[in-house]
């Protein structure tokens, strides 16, 4: 039951990992695409990282 547990605790880390990780990639592209972050996107991703 304790090893169940633990990969459960592992893939919903993991899976939150991962979903950080596109947002990253995703912001990233449309910061090369526009030149520069628009002040919602950066108070969104600075949000991100606060309840991670």
């Amino acid at each position: 039951m304790c090893d169940s547990m633990r990969l459960t605790d592992f893939r919903s880390l993991a899976s939150r990992l991962l979903y950080d990780l596109v947002a990253i990639v995703f912001a990233n592209l449309c910061w090369i695409e526009t030149g520069s972050m628009s002040t919602i996107e950066r108070e969104m991703a600075v949000a991100r990282i606060a309840i991670s």
